[in-house]
């Protein structure tokens, strides 16, 4: 698998003279080594552009990288509004918890000891509790454990967000870290300025080439001297003309590759719906739970006694 990866990037031209690349397929370890095997003879094979294009015009694939900046700004945006997301996430996953911690701290406090409190008097009636006073502790028993429920729910939810920002859109963010990187890549192995300066040059020589020709034709003493002349144009022109072709064609092939990679790139935006549907969907039970725990925690509440009497009788 990995050797036909690696096969399948020699192929494309301009990735094959990328730094880094030269760099990997240079080493001798051994990991270089076994995916070079059947690498050999990429010089002689070569993608077909108008096959893997498809049936996608070539004037769609030039218009798409004619926006190449703009695109690039716009994943440059998802690449902030992604990171801004994760942090927030992040940081509503530890409020939760730090809640969730505070709220069990709370609620320790509301329930009864098990044992009585020590007296330095022996005194019996330090152990005398009024009917109200007993009811009271045995309802902030029941209010404790309700709070100590909803401080479990909190903490919970917070592993579920802190989950949900790992699970979604992190990978979500490393996508858009990778289309950005790729696009870098692609923006400094662009050929349009080395094909235009060569085109120029092709032009104008072109133009000198027929100048020499017509002189030449009309006769004189400068003859071999224009023959050398024209020779040496000829052949500039056919190296540029040779090179042009190289050039374009690996333009063609960047333009289609950022075409197909930015197509993929949107497609990903359909797993926003799985991530925000999960984020609403846990938002909505969590509430629904820690609704219900607190309706609990309020009949509780209701049954305090409230007559102060009750507490010295």
């Amino acid at each position: 698998g990995l050797t036909r990866f690696s096969s399948a990037m020699l192929r494309i031209p301009f990735l094959r003279r990328d730094p880094l690349v030269i760099q990997f397929f240079s080493n001798t370890d051994e990991f270089s080594r076994v995916v070079k095997v059947g690498n050999l003879d990429m010089d002689a094979e070569e993608i077909e552009l108008d096959e893997e294009a498809g049936n996608t015009p070539w004037t769609e694939i030039r218009e798409t990288y004619a926006a190449f900046d703009d695109f690039y700004a716009q994943v440059a945006r998802d690449e902030e509004k992604y990171r801004i997301q994760i942090t927030s996430l992040e940081k509503i996953a530890r409020y939760k918890q730090a809640i969730g911690d505070e709220l069990y701290a709370y609620s320790e406090t509301i329930r009864k000891l098990n044992m009585p409190a020590e007296t330095s008097s022996n005194s019996r009636k330090f152990y005398q509790l009024s009917k109200a006073k007993r009811t009271l502790d045995n309802n902030l028993n029941d209010l404790s454990m309700s709070f100590s429920d909803v401080s479990l729910l909190d903490r919970s939810q917070g592993e579920v967000i802190k989950a949900m920002s790992a699970e979604y859109l992190r990978r979500l963010y490393d996508v858009v870290i990778s289309m950005k990187l790729m696009m870098d890549r692609m923006r400094l192995m662009d050929k349009n300025k080395e094909i235009q300066r060569i085109g120029e040059r092709n032009l104008s020589n072109r133009k000198a080439l027929a100048q020499l020709s017509g002189d030449s034709a009309a006769g004189g003493d400068s003859g071999a001297v224009d023959r050398s002349s024209i020779e040496r144009l000829e052949r500039l022109i056919g190296d540029d003309t040779t090179e042009l072709k190289k050039l374009e064609s690996e333009q063609r092939c960047i333009e289609l590759r950022f075409y197909q990679e930015l197509a993929r790139y949107k497609c990903y935006e359909s797993f926003l719906q799985t991530h925000y549907h999960r984020l609403v969907e846990e938002q909505i039970k969590h509430h629904t739970l820690v609704l219900n725990a607190w309706k609990q925690a309020l009949v509780t509440a209701d049954d305090l006694p409230t007559n102060p009497l009750d507490f010295i009788s």
